[in-house]
């Protein structure tokens, strides 16, 4: 597998699909992130990595400006132009 570089900006939630066994590592800033199938949330800073648990969508947001590389074998970022505040609003409905 190839290791792709993702670039995050603050309100740009990007969601890419991965699998089980894939990792992210935050070379760069401080992101938040969710797996589809999980309840938790993480908060990685520069320095650590993040092992995907279940297959299926990931969404990641930045604190600011954040860079990552992923173990993807093909680009497959979507960035998503919703504010995070709306992607909030959302799950409640």
């Amino acid at each position: 597998m190839e290791a792709d570089i993702i670039s995050v900006r603050r309100g740009r939630m990007h969601v890419i699909e991965m699998s089980a066994g894939q990792q992210l590592k935050i070379l760069s800033g401080r992101i938040w992130l969710t797996e589809q199938g999980r309840a938790q949330d993480f908060i990685l800073q520069a320095g650590e990595v993040h092992e995907i648990r279940c297959c299926g969508r990931v969404l990641i947001d930045a604190a600011d400006f954040a860079l990552l590389e992923s173990t993807l074998s093909a680009p497959v970022s979507l960035p998503v132009s919703l504010p995070v505040a709306a992607l909030e609003a959302e799950s409640h409905t």
